[in-house]
């Protein structure tokens, strides 16, 4: 019954210990290839909106990976995500994913006028067409002894011949003084036999045979007496090499394996690490000087089979030591050019003939340069009928700058410790602007500096012509206030979605506050605020920066202008170590509570199950092969399910869960192929 307090009001007990709630507090993570976001790092999502922002949408590759963060979404809301990216074009691939090796060889190895002959053992030592008449010869030469052979013996007699062969001999003695009997065998045949009194003879040295030597003085006995000790020698073949120069001999070395072994001389020059073998092998690719060419380009580079490269491809010599961006292609001289010069020939990174050429994929992200005032083209335009001028700011440098000036940011703890090395083009780079993470995602934006001087708000002539920010988008219509002195509108368009996903007013002072206190300095905001861009004034240059802004040309109806790409974008499939690196950022029992880690199929959940067993705190989930269970009938995916759990998954861990079959549902997004 119950208990009124007073006239209309009402005290009742409810019970409510059967209501469970909707909301999981457990913590799970996962880490996937991922479009977008930062790398080697995590960030906590609870929703698919979060997801989206922070990771991209799903396409046909990461669909798989992308609808397991979804689908936990769905019960959870604490999930935290990590981005795996191949940030270092490393090769350790799993099914289906790997980096490119083009194998070519290098053929010009000096930044000289002429060019060398070579072989695949040595090159000339002189430039010059002299060295087409150089011939390295290889013949056999005597076996390098490593260690002797032993002859196997016995108290009778010894093997003539060095070796572990003996060892399957035996000497059989029977009969008595003057009558003995003895036998060899070689452990099949009886090989060789004599009886003493044949022979009249007392002592078994008297006996001569092809197979052994016996000893002097040893008493005969009858019995079976085996010879043991035998050891086969360790030997090396070893070559000759000879050098001819017009069919005439002028040097030979002696006891050579490899090209290590061998002595450069004033003919060649010997390549390293070259196995030697039997054969004749003239030089070829001498030439004279070419008088035409002023100067040696150290950022050239002749390869075998340049139909296999493309601008922009990311290479590196030999052992990944250094990585360059193939900036153009020469496919009738056979020659890349490269974003920065190789090392000179004294330096032991110098790629040597015969190096392979190795074709490197990996994420990277987006970056550009605004440049200052003073670097403008002045292009005409009519506006009502009037003519004016407009400053379209020029390009800062050169766009395939990859590694000279661009940094690899991963996540913001990079962008923390890399913001002081950062480098600039070039004298007229006012403010360089990097992606906020790596990948081409970041290839769709677009942005826009708009001075002071591009707001009607600020001109008193009554004559401004209307800036834009990007075609049809008026500055004016995106910002409250107009930019004063030292300000300028920042402002991020994306062309995927055709939207302005951001804008600040922010200042170029340093030093500038606003009302309450706070820093309204260009780096301060954008560094902190924004999710798309990372940005760094060059202190060096003092100018202001170009407005980089559109006007509208009524005569020849085009927008005439500029605004700012980020360049140099590029995605990679991630490998095997990547995933691992990925899961290893919640490793940290210490700083991260954690119950659930969801298992990525890329690589049979090997890596979140590593994760999971180290920490030994939480449960991994790993799900079915797509291909044992999606679209196959009942019997055989259950067949499949047996046999993967059975020999892929042979595991038993109290820390692991291993689940059947895949959720049917709708792709709404379109992704899956």
């Amino acid at each position: 019954m119950p208990e009124m307090i007073s006239p209309g009001v009402y005290l009742e007990e409810i019970d409510n210990s059967g209501i469970v709630t909707g909301t999981s507090s457990n913590v799970a993570v996962f880490s996937g290839n991922f479009k977008k976001g930062p790398i080697n790092t995590y960030i906590q999502v609870s929703n698919t909106q979060e997801l989206i922002d922070n990771y991209g949408y799903p396409d046909e590759e990461n669909y798989n990976e992308w609808f397991q963060c979804y689908n936990f979404l769905q019960y959870g809301k604490n999930l935290l995500v990590s981005r795996a990216g191949n940030l270092d074009g490393t090769k350790t691939p799993y099914d289906g994913c790997y980096v490119v090796n083009n194998n070519v060889t290098v053929i010009i190895q000096e930044y000289e006028h002429a060019q060398h002959a070579h072989n695949e053992f040595a090159i000339a030592s002189d430039a010059g067409i002299i060295g087409n008449t150089i011939q390295l010869t290889v013949e056999a030469d005597e076996r390098r002894v490593i260690t002797l052979g032993v002859k196997a013996s016995n108290k009778y007699c010894e093997y003539k011949e060095e070796g572990a062969h003996g060892n399957d001999f035996k000497v059989s003695v029977t009969g008595s003084a003057g009558s003995w009997d003895i036998v060899i065998n070689d452990g099949t045949n009886d090989v060789w036999s004599k009886r003493a009194w044949d022979q009249n003879v007392t002592k078994a040295a008297d006996f001569e045979n092809p197979f052994v030597t016996f000893k002097e003085d040893v008493p005969l006995a009858e019995g079976e007496v085996p010879l043991t000790g035998g050891v086969d020698g360790i030997y090396e073949d070893q070559f000759k090499v000879m050098t001819y120069v017009s069919g005439t001999l002028k040097e030979t070395q002696t006891g050579k394996q490899t090209t290590d072994e061998c002595c450069n001389n004033i003919w060649v020059k010997f390549l390293p690490g070259r196995e030697l073998r039997l054969g004749a092998f003239p030089m070829a690719g001498g030439a004279a000087e070419v008088p035409e060419i002023s100067e040696v380009d150290p950022t050239h580079i002749v390869v075998t089979n340049v139909e296999d490269f493309e601008i922009g491809d990311i290479i590196s010599f030999g052992d990944l030591t250094d990585r360059y961006f193939v900036k153009a292609i020469d496919e009738a001289k056979n020659e890349l050019t490269l974003d920065h010069a190789m090392p000179g020939v004294d330096d032991p990174l110098h790629p040597q003939i015969g190096d392979p050429v190795y074709g490197i994929t990996m994420v990277f992200g987006g970056s550009n340069e605004a440049v200052d005032d003073t670097l403008v083209d002045i292009k005409d335009f009519i506006y009502d009928g009037t003519e004016f001028e407009f400053h379209v700011p020029q390009d800062a440098g050169d766009k395939y700058d990859l590694f000279d000036t661009n940094p690899q940011i991963a996540n913001f703890q990079e962008w923390d410790e890399k913001f002081k090395s950062i480098r600039f083009s070039n004298g007229h780079s006012k403010i360089k602007f990097i992606s906020r993470n790596p990948g081409t995602w970041c290839q769709s934006l677009k942005i826009c500096i708009a001075t002071p001087d591009s707001f009607a708000a600020n001109d008193m002539s009554m004559s401004h012509i209307p800036r834009y920010a990007f075609p049809g988008i008026s500055v004016d219509d995106l910002f409250e206030y107009a930019p004063r002195g030292t300000e300028i509108g920042l402002i991020i368009y994306d062309a995927q979605t055709e939207k302005v996903v951001e804008t600040f007013t922010v200042d170029m002072n340093p030093k500038a506050k606003d009302e309450a206190g706070k820093s309204t300095f260009i780096e301060n905001v954008v560094n902190k605020n924004s999710v798309y861009i990372y940005v760094k004034v060059n202190d060096a240059n003092d100018n202001p920066v170009a407005d980089y802004t559109y006007v509208y040309d009524d005569v020849e109806e085009e927008y005439i202008g500029k605004s700012i790409s980020l360049l140099n974008a590029a995605d990679s499939p991630i490998q095997m170590d990547d995933l691992i690196d990925g899961y290893n950022v919640f490793s940290n029992k210490e700083e991260l509570d954690l119950d659930i880690v969801i298992a990525n199929e890329l690589d049979a959940g090997s890596s979140a199950i590593s994760l999971t067993e180290t920490r030994q705190d939480c449960i991994c989930f790993i799900g079915a092969n797509y291909g044992d269970v999606v679209n196959k009938k009942a019997a055989q995916a259950t067949t499949n399910l047996v046999n993967w759990r059975k020999f892929e998954l042979n595991k038993n861990s109290m820390f692991l869960c291993a689940t059947g079959n895949y959720k049917y549902m709708h792709d709404y997004f379109g992704c899956a192929a």
